[in-house]
C-alpha cells in the first residue's frame, strides 16, 4: 500500500506531467499558400495547361540499389569508420538541370494512371516549364509563380513536380 507521502509525491508528479500537456497537445494547421488567392491557374493534367507553357510530362521508374556509407560517427553524422551496407536510389533526378529526355514521355491527361508495380516502389514524374507572357489576359510580368499539387492518384508526384502552376495575387 503508498503511504500518504508516496501519494503526495505521485500526486505532484501527475501534476507537473499534465502541466507540460498543453505544449505537447498543439496541432499541426494547415493554411492557405502564405501569396493569396491565384490570378490565374494553369492545369498542368490537360493538354492546354501543358501546351501553354511549352512542357512534357515524363515517368520513370526509381529503382532502390545497394550501396556503402560510412557508420555513424560522434557527431552523429555518416563520419565513423567503419564501412557499412546501406541503399540508396537511381536516378537523383531532383535538380531541375537533371537531364530527363531520354525517359518516357506521358500525356499528361494520363497522369492518375498507375504506373508503379506495387509493393516497394517510387517514381519520378517531372516536367519542365516556361512560364508564358500571359495566361488568358493576365499578363505574367512581375509575377510570383507557386505550385500546388492534387492529392487524388497524385501523391507520389515529386517535390519539384506539380500538377497544377499558380500564378498568385500581388
Amino acid at each position: 500500500m503508498h503511504t500518504q507521502r508516496q501519494r503526495q509525491r505521485i500526486a505532484q508528479l501527475f501534476g507537473l506531467l499534465l502541466s507540460f500537456a498543453p505544449l505537447t497537445m498543439t496541432a499541426q494547421v494547415v493554411q492557405d499558400p502564405p501569396f493569396g488567392r491565384p490570378d490565374a491557374v494553369v492545369d498542368l493534367a490537360s493538354h492546354e495547361g501543358v501546351q501553354l507553357v511549352k512542357g512534357q510530362w515524363r515517368y520513370h521508374d526509381v529503382q532502390i540499389v545497394d550501396a556503402e556509407s560510412r557508420s555513424v560517427g560522434p557527431d552523429l553524422r555518416p563520419s565513423g569508420s567503419q564501412t557499412i551496407k546501406t541503399y540508396d536510389y537511381s536516378p537523383h533526378a531532383g535538380p531541375a538541370d537533371f537531364d530527363d529526355s531520354q525517359w518516357e514521355a506521358i500525356d499528361a491527361t494520363s497522369l492518375d494512371q498507375r504506373r508503379s508495380t506495387a509493393k516497394v516502389c517510387f517514381n519520378w514524374y517531372r516536367i519542365n516549364v516556361t512560364v508564358p507572357e500571359k495566361i488568358g489576359n493576365f499578363s505574367t510580368a512581375g509575377s510570383t509563380v507557386g505550385t500546388a499539387r492534387c492529392p487524388a492518384s497524385l501523391a507520389s508526384l515529386a517535390g519539384r513536380s506539380s500538377r497544377d502552376l499558380t500564378l498568385p495575387t500581388e
